[in-house]
């Protein structure tokens, strides 16, 4: 019995207004019917191996953070929440927490000692941001990276001789927008994506 004579078959079966008996002909229609949502199920999560890779990989550090195990519904709840939220809920709440990260800036340029690859990045982010080319990006960084070293200023005192990009890293301005977040994400998206599918090609 094909499925769409199973569905049928079950459709007129349960269209009567009178109780019946199931007879063979029925259960062969409703195993059919369940034979083919159990080979949908397999191929969608064969056809889906990076969905079923970040899964799998969330949902253990989840038993991790939530000290469970898997008879606890806590790890999967969280997963589901998440899955549930709209595609633009979630870029807007990466949005958020990008320009959080940039706000937060200033309060990094207080102290002295070296430059960690945290501020270089932040650095380089902001000149990125003003149009530089890589190159002069590099040269500028190795002059802020050399100036602390030869000075005892932090590092808000010493922007004060790069007005340019002290006044970036200090503005209060959203530096990402919905559209930016969505761009850069798609990319990386696309980029693993690409990946994934070259390395499935054989040599």
């Amino acid at each position: 019995m094909t499925l769409k004579q199973s569905i049928q078959r079950l459709k007129w079966r349960f269209s009567e207004k009178k109780p019946f008996a199931a007879n063979e002909n029925d259960f062969e229609a409703l195993n059919t019917i369940i034979d083919f949502c159990a080979s949908i199920q397999k191929k969608n999560y064969q056809e889906q191996e990076l969905f079923a890779k970040l899964y799998i990989a969330y949902y253990s550090n989840l038993l991790k953070f939530y000290d469970c195990t898997v008879f606890d519904s806590m790890p999967k709840k969280h997963i589901d929440g998440i899955l549930s939220k709209p595609l633009f809920l979630l870029i807007e709440e990466l949005k958020e927490q990008l320009n959080l990260s940039e706000k937060y800036l200033p309060i990094e340029l207080s102290g002295k000692g070296p430059l960690d690859h945290i501020h270089i990045a932040h650095i380089k982010a902001a000149y990125n941001r003003l149009g530089y080319s890589d190159e002069d990006i590099d040269i500028k960084v190795k002059k802020i990276v050399d100036d602390r070293k030869k000075s005892n200023k932090d590092l808000a005192q010493l922007l004060e001789e790069h007005e340019e990009l002290r006044n970036l890293l200090l503005t209060n301005t959203e530096v990402w927008n919905h559209q930016k977040v969505a761009d850069s994400v798609e990319t990386m998206i696309n980029g693993s994506i690409n990946d994934y599918l070259i390395s499935k090609v054989p040599a």
